[in-house]
C-alpha cells in the first residue's frame, strides 16, 4: 500500500495509533536517508577534491604537450630546412631522432593521463545523477511528512486544548485542596486552642472563690453599700495564669503584681456586699466569669488575625503558639488590670501602677526572629519596587538590579520553601503563588505566565542547590570550616526539620540516587570555571574586550573614533565555550578541554581557508567535541537557551 493509499484509508479511519505508526515509519525512512547522504556528500566531497587535483595535472600535462608540440614543430622545421639545404648531419638527426622519440613518449603519457581524467569525469556525473535521484526521493519524503506534520500539528493543538483545561481544573483543584487544608489546620488549632482555654477558664474560676469567699468572710458584718463597680478580668498573654482586671466602663488600669500574693489588689479600702448578700457575691463571680469569656474571645480573634495576616508563615506561627500553650509554666509577664466605675472611683494604692494598657487583648506568641534576609531590600515594602527586566525565552534578569534579584531568589529559596520536599512538584501550588507574590512586591517586573515559570525554575535551581550544599557540608560531613556553628544557626532551619533532613539524606535509598549522580557527574571531563553570571557575564566581558581592541586599533591609525559605530559581533559559542575553561594564565581545566580547544582553533583555520563549512548544529564546536547537541541547554550558550531557540529548527 503506499502512502498516498495510507493517508487515505486513515482519514476515513482518523485513528491516531496509525498515524503515529506511519510518523515513525517516515522518521525512520527519513534517517536512513540522510544515514545514506551523508557518506554520499563526503564521497562526493572528495571526489571532487580528487577531480580539481587531476584538472591540475591535467592542465600541466597539456602545457607540457604544447611544449612538446612547439618542439615538434620545431624540428619539423629544422629537418625541412636541413634537407632543402642539404646541410643535414648525422648526429643531428640522430640527437633530433631522440628528442622527438622523448616527446612521443610524453605525449602518450598525456594522453593516457586525459583518459583517466575523462573516466573520472564520467564517474563523478554518474556519483551526481546518484545524488539527484537521492535528493528527489528525500523531497518526496518530505512534502509526505509535511502533510503528516500538518496533521499531527492540528491534533497536537486539540490535545494541547484539552490539556490546557485539563491543567486549569488541576489548578482550581489544588487550590481548593490547599484552602481545606489551611481551614482544617486553623480549625483544628482553634479547637486545641478553645480545649486549652476551657480548662484554664475552669482552672481560674477555681481559683478565684477562695478569694471571693474570703472577701465575703471578712466584711461579711459591715453596714456598708456593696461596691460591684470594681469586676474582675482574666486576659491571657503567654500563661494561663496571667491576669488582668476591669471594670464596667472596659478601662483597663494595670496593677503590680506581688511576688508573695496572687493579686496586689488593696482590698483594705474596698468595700464588701452587706451581710447574708450572697446573691451580690454570686452575680459579682458571674459577671467575672462573663468577662473573662469576652476577653479570651477577644483573644481568640486576634490570634486569627495574626494566623491570617503572617500568610504562609501561618503554620510556623500556630506551632509554635501550640507549644507556648503546651508549656504554661514557662515564665512571661504578667499584668493586673483594675477598672473603676464611674460611681465608685478607684482608691489609690501604692500596689497600683499608673501605665495604661492601649489594648486588652495580646498577641500570644512573640515573633521571633529568622535569618537575615537582605535588609536593605526587605524594607522597600511601601517604596518604589527595584526594576529588572527578564527575557521571557531565558529567563535571564538584566539590569542594574540583576545581582540583588539573584541573591533574593536564593534567600527566598532557603527561607520559604521546605528542604523536606522530595522534588520541587511536590512543593505546593499556593506556595509558588505566595512566592510569585512576593517577588512581585518588591520587584517591578512584567507580570506574564512565561516570566513566572522562568523566574520559579530559577527558584527551583537555586532550591535544589541549597539542598546540595546542606547534604555535602552538613549532611553527610560535619562542617570542618566552621567548628561550633549549625546549619539550623546558620541557616535558622528548626532541629526537627532538620533531623528529619539527615534522616532521609542517610537511607539506602537516597545513597543509590546520590552515587548514580556521582557516576554521571565523572563523565564531564571538562569542567568550566565560571561564576554564578554564567555565559551570560562572561559574553558581556568578551565584548568588552572587542570593543576594547577596536579602539585601541583606531588610535593606532589615527583614525578619528565614530560615536555612531555599530556594535562588534558577538563571540561564537566555541569561543565562549573556551575561554570558560581557561584559567587566568591561560592553562585550561583538563587535557580533555586541551584537546577539543586545539581542535577548536584547527577548525578556525580551516573555515577561514574555505575547506570547512559549519552548518546549522554541525558547527565548530559540535565537530570539536564529537558530540551532537541534546536537547535541553545549548553547551556554550548558557543556561535557558533551547536547542531549537538557538539553531532555529
Amino acid at each position: 500500500m503506499s502512502i498516498s493509499d495510507l493517508v487515505t484509508v486513515l482519514r476515513t479511519a482518523y485513528k491516531t495509533e496509525d498515524f503515529d505508526k506511519i510518523e515513525q515509519e517516515l522518521v525512520k525512512r527519513e534517517a536512513k536517508l540522510r544515514a545514506e547522504i551523508g557518506p554520499l556528500r563526503e564521497k562526493v566531497e572528495l571526489e571532487r577534491l580528487e577531480r580539481i587535483e587531476v584538472e591540475e595535472r591535467l592542465k600541466i600535462r597539456e602545457e607540457q604537450c604544447e611544449k612538446g608540440k612547439r618542439a615538434q614543430d620545431n624540428y619539423e622545421q629544422l629537418l625541412k630546412e636541413v634537407k632543402t639545404g642539404g646541410l643535414v648531419e648525422k648526429h643531428a638527426i640522430e640527437e633530433l631522432r631522440k628528442k622527438n622519440v622523448a616527446l612521443e613518449s610524453e605525449v602518450y603519457e598525456l594522453k593516457e593521463s586525459r583518459k583517466k581524467m575523462l573516466d573520472d569525469v564520467q564517474s563523478m556525473d554518474e556519483i551526481k545523477d546518484k545524488i539527484r535521484v537521492l535528493k528527489e526521493e528525500k523531497v518526496g519524503d518530505k512534502n509526505a511528512l509535511a502533510v503528516l506534520i500538518m496533521k499531527n500539528i492540528e491534533l497536537e493543538e486539540a490535545v494541547k486544548k484539552n490539556l490546557t483545561v485539563i491543567e486549569g481544573l488541576k489548578n482550581e483543584n489544588g487550590k481548593l485542596t490547599d484552602e481545606k487544608h489551611e481551614l482544617k489546620t486553623l480549625f483544628e488549632y482553634l479547637e486545641k486552642r478553645y480545649s486549652r482555654l476551657r480548662v484554664s477558664d475552669v482552672k481560674l474560676e477555681e481559683s478565684t472563690m477562695p478569694l471571693m469567699s474570703e472577701d465575703a468572710s471578712d466584711y461579711g458584718n459591715t453596714e456598708v453599700e456593696p461596691n460591684l463597680g470594681v469586676s474582675f478580668a482574666v486576659k491571657d498573654e503567654k500563661n494561663v495564669s496571667d491576669h488582668e482586671l476591669e471594670n464596667d466602663a472596659g478601662e483597663p488600669v494595670p496593677v503590680q503584681r506581688d511576688e508573695d500574693t496572687h493579686y496586689s489588689v488593696d482590698t483594705g479600702t474596698c468595700q464588701s456586699p452587706k451581710k447574708g448578700n450572697k446573691e451580690d457575691a454570686v452575680g459579682a463571680g458571674v459577671k467575672f466569669k462573663l468577662e473573662k469569656e469576652i476577653v479570651d474571645v477577644s483573644d481568640d480573634e486576634d490570634d486569627d488575625d495574626k494566623y491570617t495576616s503572617q500568610g504562609w508563615q501561618g503554620e510556623k506561627a500556630t506551632s509554635q503558639i501550640i507549644e507556648e500553650n503546651e508549656h504554661p509554666n514557662l515564665p512571661a509577664k504578667r499584668t493586673l488590670l483594675a477598672t473603676p466605675t464611674p460611681g465608685n472611683p478607684l482608691v489609690s494604692s501604692p500596689s497600683l501602677s499608673l501605665s495604661c494598657q492601649s489594648s486588652a487583648t495580646k498577641v500570644l506568641a512573640k515573633k521571633v526572629r529568622g535569618s537575615t534576609r537582605l535588609r536593605t531590600l526587605t524594607r522597600r515594602i511601601g517604596e518604589k519596587r527595584l526594576q529588572v527586566y527578564i527575557d521571557e525565552a531565558t529567563g535571564r534578569p538584566s539590569g542594574p538590579n540583576r545581582e540583588t534579584f539573584t541573591s533574593y531568589l536564593g534567600a527566598l529559596a532557603r527561607e520559604k520553601v521546605s528542604i523536606l520536599h522530595p522534588s520541587w512538584d511536590q512543593v505546593k501550588e499556593s506556595t509558588k503563588k505566595l512566592l510569585w507574590e512576593d517577588i512581585l512586591a518588591h520587584f517591578e517586573i512584567v507580570p506574564s505566565e512565561a516570566v513566572r515559570g522562568k523566574t520559579l525554575s530559577s527558584i527551583a535551581n537555586l532550591w535544589r542547590h541549597f539542598k546540595t550544599h546542606l547534604t555535602t557540608r552538613w549532611a553527610l560531613n560535619e562542617d570542618k570550616i566552621n567548628q561550633g556553628m549549625t546549619p539550623c544557626s546558620m541557616y535558622g532551619i528548626n532541629e526537627d526539620t532538620w533531623k528529619q533532613f539527615v534522616e532521609i539524606r542517610s537511607t539506602a535509598s537516597w545513597e543509590k540516587k546520590r552515587k548514580k549522580a556521582q557516576e554521571f557527574q565523572k563523565k564531564n571531563d571538562t569542567p568550566h570555571r565560571l561564576s554564578r553570571g554564567g555565559y551570560q557575564v562572561l559574553e558581556e566581558k568578551l565584548m568588552a574586550e572587542k570593543i576594547k581592541l577596536r579602539e585601541e586599533q583606531t588610535l593606532e591609525c589615527d583614525i578619528e573614533p565614530r560615536t555612531n559605530t555599530s556594535p562588534p559581533s558577538p563571540p561564537s559559542r566555541h569561543v565562549k565555550w573556551k575561554r570558560a575553561r581557561m584559567t587566568s594564565s591561560g592553562q585550561f581545566t583538563s587535557e580533555s578541554a586541551l584537546q577539543i580547544a586545539k581542535r577548536i582553533d584547527s577548525l578556525e583555520m580551516q573555515s577561514k581557508q574555505g575547506m570547512f563549512h559549519p552548518s546549522g548544529r554541525q558547527d565548530i564546536l559540535a565537530i570539536a567535541i564529537g558530540r551532537p547537541e541534546h536537547p535541553g541547554c545549548v553547551r556554550g550558550a548558557g543556561k535557558g537557551v533551547g536547542i531549537r531557540q538557538y539553531f532555529g529548527h
